[in-house]
């Protein structure tokens, strides 16, 4: 009798990724907030790929990302 686990390990959840904008010296800008949903392994990943993404390149990660259900 075999077990097969290729299926738990590899799966991959849609997160919610929280970004805010870079500080720079515009108030109104600074206040920018977003939510990028992608799909990923695991959080670490989830944070690599929206940070990888160019229309996110003027915005920081803003907590820990959460898996959406």
């Amino acid at each position: 009798m075999t077990c097969n686990f290729s299926g738990l390990t590899s799966s991959r959840q849609t997160f919610a990724v929280y970004l805010k904008r870079k500080a720079c010296l515009n108030d109104n800008q600074n206040a920018r907030r977003k939510v990028d949903y992608v799909q990923a392994t695991d959080w670490h990943e989830a944070k690599a790929i929206a940070l990888a993404k160019p229309e996110n390149k003027a915005f920081i990660i803003d907590g820990r990302p959460k898996e959406v259900r």
